[in-house]
């Protein structure tokens, strides 16, 4: 609770007008969070402890520095590792988990790493966990791309997901693979299928195989070529072709809209 001077790491607290009165229906963490705030002169006026760390640079602005605790952050969402953990250890099967983050910035990757419960174990360094190998493991049941779509396909998942290979059986969420990634997946098969797929299609049907069975139906119940909005493509179906210019905020917005079946499009004309 002392200011620190600038380039000396503290901790970030908010306050001020504007600032929350506390978790909802949870008064235990507002009092650990919302802490009263010994620099103001309004009685009741509080802080909030962020829990991350940060310093003064010279210019005024605040460089932030990481968290106090073990909170990760994936394309602007926050994770409490503890609570998935937890999770993962109510597992019969499993004696200790640790939750952790792989990948380059943009493409950061939830990976959680387990000991059985035969094994020994102790607290898990997190900074010592190994980089997740996806190839590993797939080689034994690999079959590889055999038809011209199947081939097409693979090199479109592949460039997006930027592994060696695909086989036409793995699952493109297993391979890394999420929504945004997903989006990229799509907005590319319409460019050389020339069919309108939803994304919700790439769930229902993560592999090779199964999408292309799915892009084969599309084409012959008139889905591809492509169409216009008159032929029958719905305002959903055209957001897809419209998402790669925007950012990964804005299309984790629209992404709740599909998902509520809310329309997107007027969001889209105001980015």
């Amino acid at each position: 609770m002392n200011p620190v001077p600038i380039g000396v790491p503290g901790q970030i607290h908010v306050g001020g007008d504007g600032l929350a009165r506390g978790y909802l229906h949870n008064p235990e963490l507002t009092r650990q969070k919302f802490i009263p705030d010994p620099f103001s002169r309004d009685p009741g006026a509080r802080l909030y402890a962020t829990g991350d760390r940060g310093r003064f640079l010279p210019d005024g602005n605040i460089e932030f520095l990481g968290r106090f605790d073990n909170q990760l952050k994936i394309r602007g969402v926050r994770i409490e590792p503890s609570e998935i953990e937890t999770v993962l250890r109510a597992h019969p099967s499993v004696q200790e988990a640790v939750i952790g983050v792989a990948g380059a910035v943009g493409d950061e990757r939830l990976i959680g790493y387990v000991v059985p419960r035969a094994g020994a174990s102790g607290p898990g360094d997190r900074r010592a966990l190994p980089a997740p190998d996806h190839q590993r493991g797939r080689d034994r049941d690999h079959v590889a791309p055999r038809t011209r779509e199947e081939k097409a396909l693979a090199k479109i998942i592949a460039e997006v997901l930027n592994v060696d290979r695909v086989g036409v059986n793995d699952n493109f969420f297993e391979l890394g693979g999420h929504s945004l990634l997903g989006i990229q997946v799509i907005a590319r098969v319409r460019r050389v299928f020339r069919v309108e797929l939803p994304l919700r299609r790439l769930f229902e049907e993560p592999t090779i195989a199964g999408l292309c069975a799915t892009i084969a139906r599309a084409e012959r119940s008139g889905d591809g070529p492509v169409a216009s909005p008159s032929h029958g493509v719905t305002s959903r179906d055209q957001l897809l072709a419209r998402l790669a210019g925007l950012s990964d905020a804005e299309v984790e917005t629209l992404l709740k809209n599909i998902a509520t079946g809310e329309q997107g499009e007027r969001v889209i004309e105001e980015f």
